[in-house]
């Protein structure tokens, strides 16, 4: 899937914002690599199914105010600990908003 069809999809899915040059930013600093395809002169980004359950994560995290260094460590080791940080996330935020009612 080509990259502007990747926002629409994740916008969607997720019902966040997603720019694309967060996008770019999670390929160059390999958090999330994509595979580029050549079409003359022009590179495409083309993401895999893969390539966008990888993204839908990292967007989420991010989010949720993961930092970047601790996205990346998550989404090439270890689920259990994306598990735990969103719900660690979410109980802070659950926290704030009873705070304020």
């Amino acid at each position: 899937m080509w990259t502007r069809e990747t926002i629409k999809r994740l916008e969607k899915e997720l019902d966040i914002p997603v720019n694309i040059d967060t996008l770019f930013f999670y390929d160059r600093e390999g958090i999330v690599p994509v595979k580029r395809e050549q079409h003359g002169e022009l590179s495409f980004r083309n993401y895999t199914e893969k390539d966008i359950t990888k993204l839908g994560k990292a967007l989420m995290l991010s989010y949720l105010g993961t930092d970047t260094n601790t996205i990346h460590e998550i989404l090439n080791n270890d689920n259990r600990q994306l598990a735990q940080i969103v719900v660690e996330k979410i109980g802070k935020i659950h926290s704030i908003l009873k705070e304020n009612l």
